[in-house]
């Protein structure tokens, strides 16, 4: 019985989302448990590719775009004439991003108007200069930006097929697949995104969700037991924790994974949960959380007398429920062990 961790929203990015409302046109997906098991995917994947596209975190090393793209400065008249067309364009979708947060300033009319005129500039720009990845890379973030994901994956895959090794397309064009519910794509891609840049934590963590979302897909398609895909999961949860030791939100979810497991490792889970409590809890009903499902670990490990020490400090009425549960299992244990004496 995993315990859930304290509610935590999922980055937005809010001038996207007006852009997105104003400019993306949806497309009707089929109704029943596949739209909605696609919108947790998306829920959870999303954000991170935006995340990753957009900017690194202080202290993680940087992702695709800074590894793999030229750094685009001011205009210094050193520049050649392509890169200063490019500069101008990334000038007017700042401007276009500015205006779309002030919603009493930019109309929806205006939004789609000055989207257009934006899509036009990089459709001119690609045309006269096909070779550029870079450029070709920024169109198609700026189209996630806005919402229009379908196009995005146009200019993605268009830029892996020119350049197969930049990580961070890989990872994009991951994000899309798993939304539309391609898992063998989705799992391929990201896969080759660590193998491109395997420090990069985000590319690790959305891995690790990949194979959670789509296991029972990956495990026909690639002919492996649930165990050793848990496995792979597991080391990707693990690897994206250690590179991102600072991320709390992120050390909770590799804390959780344990219980997603088959086969976890207890001991393991058990390290994991006293990292969290030592690093990663900032309110009291945070750290009741942790110690609650700390005590439910030490139950897995059989040392219910350290998990009854826990399991009575927590008082927080949103636990008593999990709470107890665990107590009634200790308890269930108890009577179990006093059986098999017996017999």
């Amino acid at each position: 019985m995993p315990i859930a961790g304290p509610a935590r929203s999922i980055p937005e990015d809010a001038i996207a989302a007006e852009v997105a409302a104003a400019t993306a046109v949806s497309k009707k997906m089929s109704c029943g448990r596949k739209r909605a098991y696609l919108s947790v995917i998306a829920a959870c994947l999303a954000a991170a590719a935006l995340c990753a596209c957009q900017s690194s975190e202080p202290g993680r090393k940087a992702d695709s775009e800074s590894s793999n793209l030229k750094v685009l400065k001011p205009y210094s008249g050193n520049q050649t004439f392509s890169q200063k067309k490019v500069l101008e364009i990334l000038s007017e979708q700042k401007k276009f991003f500015d205006r779309a947060s002030l919603k009493s300033v930019s109309s929806a009319s205006d939004t789609i108007s000055n989207k257009r005129r934006i899509d036009s500039l990089w459709k001119q720009y690609l045309l006269e200069n096909p070779k550029d990845v870079e450029a070709r890379i920024l169109c198609a973030k700026f189209q996630r930006a806005c919402g229009d994901n379908e196009t995005a994956y146009v200019y993605f895959k268009e830029a892996d097929e020119m350049n197969p090794g930049i990580a961070v397309v890989k990872q994009q064009m991951s994000v899309y697949e798993a939304e539309s519910g391609a898992a063998m794509e989705a799992y391929k891609h990201i896969e080759q995104a660590v193998a491109i840049e395997p420090d990069v934590s985000v590319y690790n963590l959305q891995a690790a969700q990949t194979i959670l979302f789509f296991r029972d897909e990956i495990s026909k398609e690639e002919n492996i037991s649930r165990e050793e895909l848990d496995k792979k999961m597991m080391f990707y949860y693990r690897r994206a924790a250690e590179l991102a030791p600072g991320d709390s939100t992120l050390q909770w979810k590799y804390a959780q994974a344990f219980y997603d497991a088959k086969n976890a490792d207890w001991n393991e889970a058990l390290k994991q949960w006293d990292f969290v409590l030592e690093n990663c809890v900032a309110f009291d009903v945070e750290k009741q959380t942790a110690m609650a499902n700390k005590a439910r670990v030490l139950i897995e490990l059989n040392r219910d007398s350290e998990a009854e020490a826990i399991l009575a400090k927590i008082d927080n009425p949103n636990l008593s429920d999990s709470k107890n549960a665990l107590l009634a299992e200790i308890i269930q244990a108890k009577l179990q062990n006093k059986d098999d004496q017996k017999n």
